[in-house]
């Protein structure tokens, strides 16, 4: 595996917001120029988790830039750019590099990594040809950009096939139900409060299709009480300037809209398995004495030894091991985001208004973001006639 050169790295600037920076760890160096980019992504509204993104498939380009010798920051920031050349050399390198599991990387990593490298490489043109004294404006706006654009679209993989989002077998949500359900994890060993919160983040995550980072953002005045009936998703920019989370950098940053949603199933345990988890488990013991204690903060789900919030790195810990305990190879959290979207979307895509329903209980702005997620319902739906969930009845998952 080819390790890359570049990490990028989180930090909280001033007012609390989710920053990064990209060092060289062989030099220990940051990059000016992908500095510069992130501010941009910062300052243009879109989420850390994207700029997180767009900045580590940038980390492919710079990690062989080092290998070659290649001082990008320069030939990027005094208008030379990268050549044609360089672009062949990025590519082949490319795709042959290793990655973690010992394999190369897929048609749609390769080539988001290549748009990725376009539009910062056009960012970086812009800012040389806009600055006073840069090249004249009109020049890289009206030719280059698009140049550099196909430059890079020319190393592009082609492939028809239809990208299927990964998805669940029913055979597999009933063994990871009857493996993580508290009776059957407590006989194993597990105590009581990461029984339930297992059992707990799971149910959430493919009853009503939650992404991880939205089980962990969770508060307890998100979730039903007396006076409501459904769970409540909030953006962290809408919890306003007083809004704390003591995972700092790391804390989950939901991308999804903020939502109200209700709860679908019938007969489901999921309620009940809520209020036990918060009026029974959902506290720290004391070493001395096993007494119970008001915890400092009010996230939801716990980490299991100091009560504090749970940390994404700990959750993909916990679904790892939940995937080789169980059997089925291959879970993580947002397989079972798109086990909940490929059902709901087989039981109502005869009726448009429920479609739009549906957008709205994902989070998205449009329709088109509910595509990668009901393809593999798509092509079951050609096969056959599909009666999922039997009048609002998931069988795997009811009591």
């Amino acid at each position: 595996m080819r390790v890359l050169t570049y990490n990028i790295n989180p930090f909280l600037d001033e007012a609390g917001n989710t920053r990064f920076i990209a060092i060289n760890t062989r030099t220990s160096e940051p990059s000016i120029c992908l500095s510069m980019y992130e501010h941009y992504l910062a300052i243009s509204g879109g989420s850390p988790n994207s700029s997180n993104k767009e900045l580590r498939q940038l980390a492919n380009l710079y990690t062989w830039a080092d290998g070659e010798g290649v001082y990008l920051d320069s030939i990027l920031l005094n208008g030379t750019g990268v050549s044609e050349i360089q672009v062949r050399k990025f590519s082949a390198w490319l795709r042959t590099r290793k990655i973690s599991n010992g394999g190369t990387l897929n048609a749609s990593s390769y080539n988001s990594i290549l748009n990725a490298c376009a539009r910062f490489c056009i960012w970086c043109g812009k800012w040389e040809a806009n600055r006073p004294t840069g090249r004249n404006a009109g020049y890289i706006n009206n030719l280059a950009d698009e140049a550099i654009r196909l430059a890079w679209k020319s190393k592009a993989v082609r492939s028809r096939k239809l990208q299927l989002a990964p998805d669940l077998e029913e055979s597999e949500i009933v063994a990871l139900e009857q493996y993580l359900k508290p009776a059957t994890a407590m006989a194993r060993g597990i105590s009581p409060s990461i029984a339930y919160r297992n059992h707990l983040m799971w149910r959430l995550a493919v009853e009503m299709g939650l992404r991880i980072s939205e089980i962990l953002a969770l508060r307890l005045e998100d979730c039903p009480n007396f006076e409501r009936d459904h769970i409540s998703i909030v953006r962290i920019e809408e919890r306003g300037r007083t809004y704390k989370d003591p995972r700092g950098v790391y804390a989950p940053r939901p991308k999804t809209l903020s939502r109200d949603l209700g709860f679908i199933i019938n007969n489901s345990s999921l309620p009940m398995n809520l209020r036990d988890y918060i009026s029974k488990y959902r506290y720290r013991q004391l070493e001395s004495g096993g007494k119970q204690f008001m915890l400092e903060h009010n996230f939801l789900i716990l980490a299991e030894d100091s009560g504090a919030p749970l940390a994404l790195k700990s959750a993909e810990d916990v679904a790892k091991k939940i995937s080789y305990e169980s059997g089925v190879k291959g879970f993580h959290w947002h397989i079972a985001r798109h086990a909940f979207f490929n059902r709901a979307y087989a039981s109502v895509v005869d009726n448009q208004g429920h479609l739009n329903d549906l957008v709205y209980y994902g989070g998205w702005s449009d329709a088109s973001s509910l595509k990668i997620y009901i393809q593999r319902a798509l092509r079951n739906r050609a096969a056959k006639t599909l009666s999922v969930w039997q009048e609002n009845n998931w069988e795997a998952l009811s009591n």
